[in-house]
């Protein structure tokens, strides 16, 4: 654990569970690591009003999880991974692609 552990070289993680797919934890890790922040995308925009700027809550998001990966580094409470940044921002866009969608389907009812 820590540092020495740590992966800073992006689609590393990725990759490698490409290539093992059917021998290691890969659909937890990678389909996990995107799924978890789906509702973050969704949600923040929800209550944050200003966060529904694409660039603003890809800012926050990447700060917010990027704190995450360095606590775990600092704390040895888990692994960094750059690779888990990369997907839980994939997981936040996907949220915002869900809550651009819902509110659309929202006004489209509205006006019917």
């Amino acid at each position: 654990m820590g540092i020495k552990s740590a992966n800073f070289e992006p689609f590393k993680t990725i990759q490698m569970y490409i290539r093992y797919y059917g021998s290691l934890n890969s659909f937890e890790n990678l389909f996990g690591n995107i799924l978890v922040f789906i509702p973050f995308g969704f949600l923040i925009p929800h209550a944050l009003p200003k966060m529904r700027n694409i660039l603003w809550l890809l800012i926050f998001s990447g700060f917010f999880i990027t704190d995450i990966e360095l606590f775990q580094l600092v704390t040895r409470f888990g692994e960094f991974d750059v690779d888990d940044i990369i997907l839980n921002v994939i997981g936040v866009v996907l949220g915002f692609m869900v809550f651009h969608i819902f509110y659309f389907l929202k006004r489209l009812i509205k006006k019917h």
